[in-house]
């Protein structure tokens, strides 16, 4: 079987193609530009090189392929990410429309079952909308907080001694999952090939709270890591600092906001599938990495 992969580079994508690869199937790369197709084919993967909202480039990507990944890239340097990510998310069903892809499966987010209130997220609600109306084969599978996403306050953590924590109280518990999970119950879905089901919730995650981060990672840094609070009200502002355009930082404020006051939560729908990565490896696979 072959399967085509966005965002093979990225953090789920990777973990996607490799796990498709060490179950025997073949990979067809899809990215952006000729430095990452080098290094695709480096590891044994077909690269395909096509913009995400290029749909005649995509349709020859996901062309003759049994089964295709999908991720919502994000944009957050985009003047409006909301609107970027509705024109990327026509031009990647169209393109598996028109080649014809027998079945896909599409990351989304806890809390896509919400039209508003949810920051940066209401582009993985688009996102399952425009699934749902297109009548494919696609398998949305909705992905908890990402563990990883700990990874810029880890590198302060290490110099600093403080892990910031937009995450509030910092002794509250969310699910939470590795990329390393993500990725492996995307592939094994492909894999499966069960059409019958629409939608799984990774919502047999691990849960952890900030203090449960910053713990952990005392452990294995041997040092004293403290969690720090990052008030809600002061997320916009931090990431305009940062460069970002004013919708995509005021998106990362009311997306914070949804999981702080529990709106943002798995709905409940459709299977139930589990992660296997716990807390402490993901931490000790962060630290790698970075």
């Amino acid at each position: 079987m072959k399967y085509a992969v966005i965002g093979a580079t990225g953090q789920t994508g990777s973990v996607v193609a490799q796990t498709l690869k060490q179950a025997g199937h073949d990979v067809r790369a899809i990215v952006r530009g000729e430095v990452q197709a080098e290094k695709m084919r480096a590891l044994g993967y077909e690269a395909f090189l096509a913009e995400v909202d290029d749909i005649a480039a995509l349709t020859r990507a996901f062309s003759d392929v049994d089964g295709a990944y999908l991720i919502n890239p994000p944009a957050y340097l985009s003047s409006d990410m909301f609107a970027r990510a509705k024109q990327v998310h026509f031009s990647l069903l169209k393109a598996i429309e028109d080649a014809g892809v027998s079945y896909t499966v599409a990351l989304s987010s806890v809390g896509a079952q919400h039209p508003d209130g949810t920051g940066n997220i209401k582009t993985t609600f688009d996102f399952e909308q425009q699934i749902k109306a297109s009548g494919l084969n696609i398998t949305i599978l909705r992905a908890p907080n990402f563990l990883d996403n700990w990874s810029d306050s880890i590198l302060i953590a290490k110099t600093k001694g403080v892990l910031p924590s937009f995450f509030l109280p910092l002794n509250k518990r969310w699910p939470m999952a590795s990329s390393l999970d993500i990725g492996r119950v995307a592939a094994e879905l492909l894999i499966e090939r069960n059409m019958e089901v629409k939608m799984v919730e990774l919502s047999d995650a691990v849960e952890c709270s900030a203090e449960d981060v910053a713990s952990c990672l005392s452990k294995l840094l041997g040092q004293d890591i403290q969690a720090v609070e990052v008030p809600t009200d002061s997320i916009a502002s931090l990431f305009e600092g940062k460069g970002l355009p004013s919708k995509s930082a005021q998106g990362f404020q009311e997306m914070m906001h949804g999981f702080n006051t529990d709106f943002i939560q798995f709905a409940g729908e459709g299977a139930q599938r589990r992660t296997n990565v716990d807390l402490e490896t993901a931490i000790k696979h962060m630290l790698a990495e970075s």
